[in-house]
């Protein structure tokens, strides 16, 4: 696809008027024009060379992306900004002496999926039930965080600041650590880059710095190349300024053990905490005994009538409840301009669904756990159980769904990511409520969820007032299994003395806990199931054990030049069987939280049941909330450069894109490169997603000889050897080192970060060894080579 060119072309040929005469001799006039510009171009490198200090945010990030759109729009005002909390402030009102007094600790996070966020607030809690301190969990993109470069000497042993920091993709920050690590890193810190020619030459930065004195915890995942990088970066650019780190850097391995990892460095973090604060280890408050009641955060209050428009319904927002009109569509109701984002979601109709699978399963066997009880079967979900040969047959299903963006006043480019905010299933709900022992009719029953202590700053875990239906299903994850440190909580509520011991055993021995329900998924349902003593308090259950949803991105399979108004994404039904044989001897039906809900979606539009709901019930019945992730994962500006992509299974999605754009800017009559798609699934006749489109592709780019190649790998055909794409490119390596070395294509992967993803960069090498005559060490570095100069992109997860 070719794209304008803003440059404008100063050859001689543009413009006859643009030629220089070489008969024109300079004057005095002329040399002082040059003079001018010259000092004018001093006096800029200098200011630019002061300006380069941290600047203090103004306003939250607003990500800037271009439009292959011609077409001429109005420019509406942007809407007004959120005031940014203050470190400083919140020090000065928690006490009326020094700025230093009492001791307090600032722990920020930067948090993709709630993971961060979780750790912060319980790494926080712990930290103040054991010693005399003030505690503030802070959302980076809340706070000013410029102000932890500007505190005076007076602080230093008396106020740390902590960051629980998640790196996501291809080593880039969180949404809502995004601004942050802007500010930190001026923009360096991609890829490879460490962040190591970020300028230090500001005093007052550097004064301020060494005022700071912080923790670092990392999250991330090790299969992708860029591990915990946001965490790392940050700790050298701050130890570069002269702060100064207590305790080692925490490492979270999301595809080892996050919380293995987390418990591990707790430890060494308390003690540095302890040693900077100069607590007295013998003064720090013991760990509450299994005697000890628990202290609740929150209580609950009932509210009585309570007007319409004050109240949450389910929806999602960062301030008021949201409202709609119906009208032939849904419009929403704006009392003050905002503009959509990951807080305030857009709610999209769903314009177009259907399934991509035709008669494919997944196979479960539990053949050596005789006792084990197996689930009955289940229509609805394509689960079919066979008692005689104890297995399980799952079919598999995935989605092609496409969401209007009519109206939002949002754009996207492609190859970014959409995010889908999911909801309980209605038998979830009340399966929990059973457990939790609260009548049916009660769920209706408006409420608000209250900190117990109202001098701490607590922030409520989900917006208030609402019913407890609505919190069950809108706001709170039902199907994450259970973390150790819950089970102590329950432990306190429980009425048998033998249950009770048990809990506490969850709680405190961690292999017996990742054995018996790490492992096997236990959620809160299924434990309050197997534990009938445990009498817990609904405030308790909403405020300290549920966890809120993280949204769940997806690659965009849509192209933004051929559908400007819709985003679509393709989705494979998460569904499996898995044993519970030590506690429940059972085998039960796990379901992935965001594409069981997108089915329901999806067969309640073909069924059009929202005729008869008020407008913002059927909004939030029928509609899905959508946010947009700008994505580095970009075709070449340069049109006549090769392609090459790689894409088994749902892993084809943004290529499905790729290909349209290809394809449109060829029927445009501009110059394309030669287009290459490798795709894995399966077999032919039952996975092949979009199979009939690249079909249209091929032909509409010129068939066989044309520019666009589909090459496929199937692995379950009976009677024929299992192909992957690595293989493929093996059969077509010439032509693959052709397109990449001699013609400077780009190359794509998209899909399985864990296996696939590690084996096709492996071919690459291969092929640079065969077909370049590199050794391997060569090799390497040629492959290594074409993701620093971003001509090697990866869109991968684990």
């Amino acid at each position: 696809m070719t794209q304008q060119n803003d440059t404008p072309d100063l050859s001689a040929s543009a413009s006859p008027a643009a030629a220089i005469d070489p008969k024109v001799a300079f004057g005095p006039r002329d040399i002082a024009i040059l003079l001018i510009v010259a000092v004018a171009t001093v006096i800029f490198f200098v200011v630019r060379s002061r300006g380069s200090k941290l600047t203090a945010p103004t306003s939250s990030t607003v990500k800037t992306t271009t439009t292959t759109s011609t077409t001429s729009q109005a420019v509406k005002p942007p809407p007004p900004k959120k005031q940014k909390k203050s470190i400083i402030a919140k020090l000065t009102s928690t006490s009326t002496e020094d700025l230093g007094n009492p001791r307090h600790l600032f722990v920020f996070y930067g948090s993709q999926t709630g993971t961060a966020e979780d750790l912060a607030n319980r790494f926080a809690k712990e930290l103040k039930a054991m010693f005399s301190l003030s505690v503030t969990v802070c959302d980076l993109e809340e706070y000013d965080f410029s102000e932890i470069l500007k505190l005076p000497p007076s602080t230093v042993g008396s106020v740390l600041v902590g960051f629980f920091l998640a790196t996501y993709g291809e080593g880039e920050p969180t949404d809502n650590a995004a601004e942050f690590y802007e500010w930190l890193l001026k923009g360096r810190g991609k890829g490879d880059d460490l962040g190591d020619d970020v300028e230090d030459d500001n005093e007052e930065e550097r004064d301020g710095a060494k005022n700071l004195n912080y923790f670092m915890f990392g999250l991330g995942n090790k299969t992708y190349e860029h591990f915990n990088a946001i965490a790392k970066r940050a700790d050298k650019r701050f130890k570069a300024l002269g702060s100064v780190r207590q305790g080692p850097v925490g490492s979270g391995d999301d595809d080892g053990s996050m919380e293995d990892d987390f418990l591990n460095w707790k430890p060494k973090a308390i003690e540095a905490i302890t040693e900077y604060f100069k607590f007295d280890a013998s003064s720090t408050q013991a760990k509450p005994s299994r005697d000890a009641s628990h202290v609740a955060q929150f209580k609950l209050t009932e509210v009585g009538d309570a007007p319409v428009t004050a109240v949450f319904e389910g929806e999602l927002s960062s301030g008021k409840p949201r409202s709609w009109n119906k009208d032939d569509t849904y419009v929403e109701k704006k009392a003050t301009a905002f503009s959509y984002d990951a807080k305030n979601p857009f709610y999209a109709p769903i314009v177009k669904s259907s399934y991509l699978y035709k008669s494919t399963f997944d196979n479960f066997k539990f053949p050596d756990v005789s006792a084990t009880q197996l689930p009955p079967s289940d229509e609805e979900r394509k689960v079919m159980v066979t008692t005689d040969t104890r297995s399980i047959q799952i079919e598999r299903q995935c989605m092609h769904l496409e969401f209007s963006l009519d109206g939002s006043g949002l754009k996207y480019e492609t190859g970014d990511h959409v995010g889908v905010y999911a909801a309980n299933d209605t038998r979830d709900v009340l399966a929990l409520a059973a457990a939790l022992r609260i009548p049916e009719d009660r769920l209706d029953t408006l409420i608000d969820l209250v900190p117990v202590n109202t001098n701490e700053e607590v922030s409520r875990p989900f917006p208030n007032p609402c019913t407890i239906r609505a919190a069950l299903t809108y706001y709170l994850d039902l199907r994450t299994p259970m973390k150790q440190y819950q089970f102590e909580i329950l432990a306190r509520f429980a009425t048998n003395e033998g249950e009770r011991e048990k809990l506490f055993d969850f709680a405190e021995k961690r292999e017996l806990f990742v054995q018996a329900v790490e492992t096997q998924q236990l959620t809160l349902c299924e434990v309050l199931q197997l534990f009938p003593s445990i009498q817990i308090p609904v405030a308790v259950v909403l405020g300290e054990i549920l966890t809120r949803p993280g949204v769940r991105y997806y690659s965009i399979s849509s192209s933004s030049t051929k559908q400007p108004n819709v985003v679509s994404a393709t989705a494979v039904i998460v569904r499996y069987a898995i044993a519970q044989p030590t506690l429940s001897n059972r085998v039960v039906i796990k379901e992935g939280l965001a594409t069981s809900f997108l089915q329901r979606l999806l067969e309640l539009r073909l069924r059009n049941a929202s005729e008869h709901m008020s407008a913002k019930a059927a909004v939030l019945a029928t509609h899905v909330p959508i946010s947009l992730r700008t994505s580095s994962f970009r075709l070449p500006r340069n049109a006549s450069l090769p392609v090459v992509m790689v894409g088994p299974g749902t892993g084809v999605a943004p290529f499905r894109a790729f290909l349209w754009e290809r394809v449109e800017a060829l029927e445009r009559d501009a110059e394309v490169g030669p287009t290459w798609l490798f795709f894995g699934c399966r077999h032919p006749d039952q996975d092949f997603m979009y199979k009939d489109e690249f079909e249209e592709m091929k032909t509409r780019a010129g068939g066989d000889d044309g520019k666009v190649k589909i090459v496929t790998a199937f692995s379950r055909v009976p009677g024929q050897p299992k192909m992957y794409v690595q293989q493929t490119m093996a059969e077509h390596m010439d032509a693959v080192w052709r397109m990449l070395e001699i013609q400077k294509g780009h190359f794509y992967v998209c899909g399985d970060a864990k296996s696939m993803a590690k084996d096709v960069n492996a071919m690459l090498v291969k092929i640079a060894q065969k077909v370049g005559g590199q050794s391997e060490e060569e090799a390497t570095r040629w492959v290594k080579n074409l993701k620093t100069t971003g001509r090697y992109q990866e869109d991968t997860w684990s």
